[in-house]
């Protein structure tokens, strides 16, 4: 099933290259400057479906996903690469800045307020890596006298200080505007911002919206954006979103469900990645799934499996017709 789905992939691919040979104007010919013109479709079907290398299966909901910095693949997805005026960043990190946080709020604030989407999500990421840290000397004294009680060591109280000097300044209240900003990002279709908000600790996101709504409808309403942010990534060829929204499904974490949904996911995981680890890595998940389900059901996935595979050609070629 695998090598008939590479095998359709490829002819998929072939395809949209000829055909874009014929109908493209010369302008959209340049969606890639690196390689072959014709390559266009080959380089979004390699690239999107190769991002395997760390997938966030099992991961505890403390972890957010690791955004994605190929330039590439934020084009395909419809995301242009936005300048950041002003905006100085760590040169190992996409989102941490160079310098402390207040020195470059007001600015990061002024483009996400004017629609920059890496700017909101760069923000978002800053305020939630400081929302526990700190936020005057008193309570970062009582940090550091906790964890001397704690007879932790100094690699544990240096991490304290670099944390506190890097967030100070930066009160709660405009921490906690990090679901906000990221948020704001994922509903305008920032693939980062999606990944990390459906990868994102559930109960703190329930316990900041909470402060604006009942805590059940807070539940509610962030659930259903994790689930609808997962799935939009997953259906543009994103493993990360794919090897989670089937864990999350499996789990029942976004409601009642037969389990079918989640196999399938799987199912698209499998089909997708050229990774021969990654492909043993969740074959036994696989596997431990289709032990649990009827036969009906492991039919069902399986189909609903080739659907996903068939809507997530469709999307590619949109993104591609619109360059």
């Amino acid at each position: 099933m695998r090598w008939a789905a590479t095998a359709f992939f490829i002819f998929v691919a072939v395809a949209i290259v000829v055909n874009s040979l014929l109908e493209c104007s010369e302008d959209k010919q340049h969606i890639v400057s690196t390689g072959d013109k014709g390559d266009t479709t080959l380089i979004a079907l390699e690239h999107k479906f190769s991002d395997s290398t760390d997938v966030c299966f099992h991961d505890s909901n403390e972890q957010s996903c690791p955004e994605s910095s190929n330039v590439l693949n934020a084009e395909i997805n419809g995301q242009p690469i936005e300048e950041l005026t002003g905006i100085d960043r760590q040169p190992t990190s996409s989102w941490k800045l160079s310098t402390p946080l207040h020195t470059q709020l007001a600015q990061l604030e002024y483009l996400s307020a004017n629609g920059n989407l890496q700017a909101a999500f760069i923000l978002a990421k800053n305020l939630r890596y400081c929302f526990y840290t700190p936020s005057d000397e008193e309570s970062y004294q009582d940090r550091v006298n906790k964890a001397l009680d704690n007879n932790e060591d100094d690699h544990y109280l240096a991490k304290i200080a670099e944390n506190y000097e890097y967030c100070q300044g930066v009160m709660h209240a405009t921490k906690k505007q990090f679901a906000h900003y990221l948020a704001f990002a994922a509903n305008q279709g920032h693939l980062d911002a999606m990944l990390d908000y459906g990868f994102a600790n559930t109960e703190l996101l329930v316990k900041v919206e909470s402060e604006t709504r009942s805590a059940l409808t807070a539940r509610t309403e962030v659930l259903a954006a994790q689930q609808e942010y997962l799935t939009t990534a997953a259906l543009q060829g994103n493993v990360k979103a794919i090897a989670r929204l089937s864990d999350n499904l499996w789990q029942q974490k976004f409601g009642n469900n037969d389990g079918s949904q989640a196999l399938a996911y799987l199912y698209l995981l499998l089909e997708l990645t050229d990774d021969s680890q990654l492909y043993s890595r969740y074959q036994w998940q696989e596997q431990r799934m289709s032990k649990q389900l009827s036969p009906e059901k492991v039919a069902q996935a399986r189909d609903l499996s080739q659907d996903l595979v068939r809507n997530i050609i469709s999307n590619i070629q949109s993104e591609l017709k619109t360059r």
